[in-house]
């Protein structure tokens, strides 16, 4: 038995999810949303300077600690490469330093 998980395997690690699972498909339409409530809220925010509501601040909270969220969770997300399932967890965690981690980081500080 190898010690080594292929790139292509039936089950990947418990901690390791599948970039097409229904949950992180799920994760990332909030995410999508969120953006999309960025893209409305902010610009109003800088044109008009709005009174301060309960609804956005609970929004931006939320929206912090998902992108936080998401920073672990993307960690722990396969991805493909040439047409493959990658689900090493130190193959996944390398791509993502050397790609995303610094805009992401950036994004939620």
């Amino acid at each position: 038995i190898s010690s080594r998980l292929s790139r292509r395997t039936d089950r990947p690690p418990v901690y390791v999810l599948r970039p097409s699972s229904p949950f992180r498909l799920g994760w990332d339409i909030f995410g999508s949303f969120l953006i999309g409530c960025d893209l409305l809220i902010i610009p109003v925010n800088l044109a008009f300077t709005p009174e301060e509501s309960h609804f956005l601040t609970v929004l931006s909270v939320l929206a912090v600690v998902f992108w936080t969220a998401d920073i672990f969770l993307t960690l722990r997300t396969g991805y493909y490469t040439h047409g493959a399932e990658e689900l090493r967890p130190c193959k996944i965690a390398m791509t993502y330093l050397r790609t995303w981690l610094l805009f992401d980081v950036g994004v939620v500080f």
